[in-house]
């Protein structure tokens, strides 16, 4: 009755085709700055190339669901049509303070009144791993005792693992494993100046974590400023790369500064899981339904698929 496509790659263009020579309804998901990302692997002057084919790709699907204001704006204004905001929601059950692991922190070199200062999610340039590495180094050398800690891999790993050896890099987890490991650090610093949302941001707070960020995305739609994180100013496009030097520069300067404030941490980390307690999955899915729901009701059924389209509108009405 209506197919969703969740990646913009050659498997969504073949769902798009099959999809529209059935005439069934099709919604997508704008989840991933591709366009922004051909820079860091090498492919600058593609970027507009990418943005185009991601316009003309989404612009083929009756709504596209973009997970933040701030995107939706942007993408309207570069002609994308039909986009609808949903959400992204957190387990707090699975990310829980609860899990935090005294055994863990023992194996990274944690001292029972020291802090564990990381980062974790993908281990990739568009990440800016350079910052989360000055950030976590700077910050180190302001606590004493403290260790770093990455968990997470990616295309950058092995070059990190032999750049800071001093770091404990615990690789991908997943699961139980990884929710054991966030809720076991103190402080995460989450540096990308690229993402549609972060789903990492979200999980560090149910994990009851310290999180430094920039204020964007996911950020800037659920954490308060030395509320229950800090934030950073993004960079504006206009400022280029010295604005970007500037604002990481400024980011280092904040994750530094936190550290040296024991109190602020303790007071953001309960802030954070109160915050994240609150953003359940549920509503977020029942609206991902409802734009389902739409989408499949304004799309005209075919002429000989009459009788089956009543059952699925029946099945759909069964679901509101």
């Amino acid at each position: 009755d209506v197919v969703h496509l969740a990646t913009e790659g050659p498997l969504g263009l073949s769902a798009l085709r099959a999809a529209r020579r059935r005439g069934l309804a099709i919604t997508s998901s704008f989840h991933t700055n591709f366009d922004s990302y051909s820079g860091f692997y090498g492919f600058p002057g593609a970027s507009r190339s990418v943005a185009a084919y991601l316009r003309w790709f989404h612009n083929r699907t009756d709504r596209t669901l973009v997970p933040n204001p701030d995107l939706a704006r942007r993408l309207e204004d570069i002609g994308h049509r039909a986009i609808e905001t949903v959400g992204r929601g957190v387990d707090a059950a699975l990310f829980d303070p609860a899990r935090r692991s005294d055994a863990l922190r023992r194996r990274w070199g944690v001292a029972d009144d020291a802090l564990a200062i990381g980062y974790f999610g993908r281990v990739a340039p568009e990440k800016n791993m350079a910052t989360a590495m000055r950030a976590i180094d700077a910050a180190c050398a302001a606590a004493p005792g403290a260790v770093g800690v990455m968990i997470g891999d990616g295309p950058l790993g092995e070059r990190l693992r032999r750049r800071h050896p001093t770091v404990a890099h615990c690789g991908m987890r997943t699961g139980v494993d990884l929710a054991a490991h966030v809720a076991s650090l103190d402080v995460v610093v989450l540096p990308s100046r690229t993402e549609t949302f972060g789903n990492v941001v979200l999980e560090a707070m149910a994990s009851g974590t310290a999180i430094v960020a920039f204020d964007a995305a996911a950020v800037r739609l659920h954490v308060r400023d030395d509320v229950d994180g800090r934030t950073v100013a993004m960079p504006a496009r206009r400022d280029g790369a010295a604005g970007g030097r500037a604002a990481d520069d400024a980011f280092v300067a904040a994750a530094t500064a936190l550290v040296r404030d024991p109190a602020a941490i303790a007071r953001i980390r309960r802030a954070a899981r109160a915050t994240a307690c609150r953003l359940s999955w549920t509503r977020i899915v029942d609206r991902f339904a409802q734009i389902l729901v739409s989408a499949s009701q304004m799309r005209p059924a075919p002429a000989s698929d009459h009788a089956s389209r009543a059952v699925a509108r029946r099945d759909l009405r069964l679901l509101q």
